[in-house]
């Protein structure tokens, strides 16, 4: 079964972590199938700063893939250094293969430079008690006409904001709702003439000079809009919607501002300048449609960005705005179409109202016997090369000990046979929170099971397997593949490889993502122990329903399968129930209730999405949507998945992820596979790649596994191990089809593909 390429109509935005420095914009846009990067960051970001991945690892994490990257469209907003960043390195190194670039217009925006000195007091003026960028500012400009120079000669097609017709572009990227909203030729144009008014003379520069020049390089930023109908975004580079600071500009900003009054409503905007007052401000949120969903970008250290104006503006909005900002999330995502989470962090918690952090050292101090943490911040001046801080503590008098209180109730409270759990505990706090991760430790604990803490990922499948011993029911993984890393399989032994025609005609290139290797007791290849795995999406409820799900009892069936897959017909007559096998075509989501799949025994034999985790399709041609995440009732036992890609819980497949790197976890609304755990499913048994399965009513592919797995778990088998024994049955009637190589192929993928998510006992 092929991947089925259906592009969703709302639009991904991402926003770069930019480091530790004062301001810096870096976005990534998927919509309409383009990829769309939006200015560069710091040119620090090329190689990164401590703590903080660098843009080109950031961008290989979100597209799966590694350099060089594919760009669809480029755009610089405007010149100053936080935004052209590190691009011009990435394109002189072969990073980006760029079709189209639409960029700020270097004469208009160094009108009047031309001196150290001019170049530094037309960026960004330096937070209090920081520098001029003098000899950075100096070589912004050859930079940025490298990076000019460099798109031309690899034959991207360059087009000159506001010198040049912009018509072609558009069109397009008309699929992705690119609308370039501004500014007019005529306010670059005044900006240009206040750039060279300011830069006149070098010996008569004030401080209003500066104001007025940097005002004027934020003013000629390109306006972007992106997404269709109720999934626009609005994206501002560090236009100053609200304060220009730009003498005689004002009628075309306000032109500009009904501009992008008349391209809304906006579901999601970025707002402008980091943050600034003179970006935003409440009156600008109507006038975009009053959109839910916020971000800002800037560095971790600056104690000016967001500014205080807009901290109390987003403070007195809590019950109406979600927004997140770089400086104290990280990586951000804003998915305007999803239901559940819309705005996704890599860190710290949406909605974050603190102020802007000053550069500092923090010190965490923490009780070996609690496991409580303190956490000071010092401020430090630059001048001082070395600094001793001390703490005292002193503990409060002790208390007895007593059982620790905990709301989950392992397994709804059934016996258990005897488990190893496993996790990396201060990792699974990092996604769930540690009240979260302490909770789900205590209800293992006082089930009376073991729970070993692999905290080096790097070493956590040797270290479970000196734990696995006689008398083990099985392995149980608490966490996704951040935080216990999934083995990166290739399915074929090498003689098998070599001897295919092209390995590289099935979608994963036969390479899936396995947790069997923590099953495995002597390093052999093959478990002896039963392994399941309860991914947490960064979801602290979650984790803690897939603990607590009850057992697998017969309460009926719910089978959905296309009408090409006759085979499973079959093995749904096996499963006990009298409701009837929904097909599809005709069935599709808009016409299945989702009530009726409140049964403990569920069976899903669609099409699935490696780039879509969150639906399920029907049959060709139409490929249907037969069913979504949102649909996932409360109370469903146990669901196998015949879907390609249906127990994917990362964005990445395992052959698009790089060898040593975690992939990202999806979250519960998108993966059906997660919103099955999070509604109380003991186990999701499904396939990490794309899945081969028979059209007529032949014995082969995937159709022994099927088969096998509801046999065992019939008899009375728990998920897991149903799935186990499953496996053994298959490989012990190994070949199904005339034996060839490229059937041989498609079988040991299948042997391996097949994973159990939940708790699985």
């Amino acid at each position: 079964m092929p991947d089925i390429a259906i592009r969703s109509t709302a639009p991904r935005v991402f926003l770069l972590d930019p480091g530790p420095e004062p301001f810096g914009d870096c976005l990534l846009v998927q919509a309409g199938g383009k990829t769309i990067l939006i200015d560069g960051g710091h040119a620090s970001g090329f190689g990164g700063q401590p703590g903080t991945s660098s843009i080109p690892e950031q961008l290989e994490s979100i597209l799966g893939a590694p350099p060089p990257f594919d760009i669809s469209l480029l755009v610089v907003t405007h010149c100053h250094s936080d935004h052209v960043g590190c691009l011009p390195e990435m394109m002189a190194a072969g990073m980006l293969r760029v079709e189209w670039a639409l960029m700020a217009d270097e004469d208009a925006a160094w009108s009047g430079g031309g001196s150290s000195l001019a170049d530094a007091i037309r960026e960004e003026p330096p937070p209090d008690g920081m520098a001029w960028p003098l000899d950075d500012a100096a070589a912004l400009r050859p930079r940025y006409e490298a990076l000019l120079a460099g798109l031309i000669e690899s034959g991207a097609r360059v087009t000159r904001h506001g010198r040049d017709a912009t018509s072609q572009l558009t069109a397009t990227f008309q699929a992705a709702g690119l609308e370039i909203l501004g500014p007019t030729k005529a306010q670059a144009d005044l900006c240009r003439a206040v750039l060279r008014s300011a830069l006149a003379d070098a010996r008569t520069y004030s401080v209003e000079d500066a104001a007025r020049a940097s005002a004027a390089v934020n003013c000629q930023s390109i306006v972007l809009a992106v997404g269709a109908g109720q999934h626009r975004v609005l994206l501002t580079g560090d236009m100053q919607f609200a304060a220009p600071g730009v003498p005689g500009v004002d009628e075309e900003m306000a032109a500009l501002r009904r501009r992008i009054a008349l391209a809304g409503p906006f579901a999601a905007a970025k707002l402008p300048h980091h943050g600034s007052a003179n970006g935003w401000n409440a009156e600008l949120h109507a006038e975009w449609g009053s959109p839910e969903l916020l971000a800002i970008s800037g560095g971790h250290r600056d104690p000016e960005h967001p500014s205080e104006a807009v901290l109390r503006i987003l403070r007195s909005s809590q019950d109406t705005i979600r927004w997140a900002r770089t400086d104290k999330n990280g990586l951000v995502e804003i998915r305007p179409g999803s239901a559940r989470s819309p705005l996704r962090v890599s860190r710290g918690r949406i909605n974050d109202a603190s102020a802007g952090q000053r550069r500092g050292v923090t010190v965490i101090a923490r009780d070996s016997a609690s496991s409580r943490e303190i956490e000071i911040t010092a401020r430090v001046p630059d001048h001082l090369r070395r600094v001793v801080i001390t703490i005292e503590s002193e503990p409060r008098e002790a208390e007895p000990p007593r059982r620790e209180h905990c709301a989950i109730r392992l397994g709804g409270g059934r016996a258990l046979p005897p488990l190893l759990f496993v996790s990396s505990l201060e990792r699974l706090a990092g996604n769930v929170g540690r009240d979260a991760a302490r909770e789900a430790v205590a209800a293992i604990r006082a089930a009376g099971h073991a729970l070993v803490d692999a905290a080096d990922p790097a070493r956590a499948i040797q270290t479970v397997r000196g734990h696995l011993r006689e008398g083990l029911a099985g392995v149980v993984l608490v966490g996704g593949y951040d935080v216990l890393p999934a083995q990166r399989l290739d399915t074929l032994p090498p003689d098998l490889r070599s001897s295919l025609e092209d390995p590289d005609r099935d979608a994963d290139g036969f390479i899936v993502w396995s947790d069997a290797a923590y099953g495995d007791a002597d390093g052999s290849g093959m478990p002896e122990f039963p392994v399941s795995r309860i991914p947490d999406g960064g979801s602290a409820r979650l984790l803690a329903a897939a603990l607590s799900s009850g057992g697998v009892e017969s309460n009926g069936r719910f089978v959905l399968r296309n009408a090409k897959r006759p085979f499973a017909e079959e093995i749904a007559q096996g499963i006990p129930g009298s409701e009837p096998t929904l097909l599809s075509l005709p069935s599709t989501s808009a016409t299945i209730d989702g009530g009726r799949a409140r049964s403990n025994l569920v069976y899903l034999m669609l099409h699935g999405l490696a780039t879509d985790c969150s639906r399920f399709f029907g049959e060709e041609p139409e490929y249907p949507e037969a069913w979504r995440a949102g649909q996932v009732p409360s109370g469903a036992g146990v669901a196998f998945c015949g879907c390609c890609w249906g127990a994917l819980t990362t964005r990445q497949t395992a052959a698009a992820c790089r060898p040593g790197q975690p992939p990202d976890p999806l979250p519960p609304d998108e993966s059906v596979a997660l919103a099955f755990l999070l509604n109380g499913a003991n186990a999701f048994a499904g396939c990490t790649g794309s899945h081969y399965s028979p059209e007529g009513g032949e014995d082969g592919a995937g159709a022994p596994m099927h088969r096998a797995f509801w046999r065992f778990l019939l008899s009375g088998s728990a998920p897991a191990e149903a799935l186990f024994r499953a496996k053994l049955d298959y490989i012990a009637n190994m070949p199904y089809g005339a034996g060839g190589a490229a059937e041989s192929a498609v079988e040991h993928k299948i042997l391996h593909e097949f994973t159990c998510l939940g708790l699985g006992w």
